[in-house]
């Protein structure tokens, strides 16, 4: 687990633009995605970033970093558990980091 959290922490997520309707994020392997949310729902409750547009990104993310990881990883072989443990941390990684940041804005 300790180093999936490391990989995910690669991701280095940031918040480029805010609009009321969207985050902008970018990372360091995947450069700039929007992310539909109604940010005042978000403030209260970090849920409200669920979307399919996390989970496009999410996945993408993961195939990303398992990549890295594995050379010969294939995105279309059937998940594993421990891609799925993957995915849900990625998606956790992104709503704290988005909630963080949203604080300095």
């Amino acid at each position: 687990m300790k180093d999936i959290i490391e990989n995910i922490e690669r991701l280095s997520l940031r918040i480029v633009h805010i609009e009321p309707q969207a985050v902008y994020i970018k990372t360091e392997l995947m450069g700039e995605h929007t992310l539909p949310c109604d940010l005042n729902a978000f403030r209260t409750d970090p849920e409200a970033l669920e979307s399919p547009e996390l989970e496009e990104w999410a996945m993408e993310a993961l195939e990303e970093l398992r990549k890295a990881e594995d050379a010969d990883f294939d995105p279309n072989q059937e998940p594993t558990t421990r891609d799925e443990l993957y995915f849900l941390e990625i998606k956790s990684y992104a709503k704290e980091q988005i909630e963080e940041q949203l604080g300095n804005w």
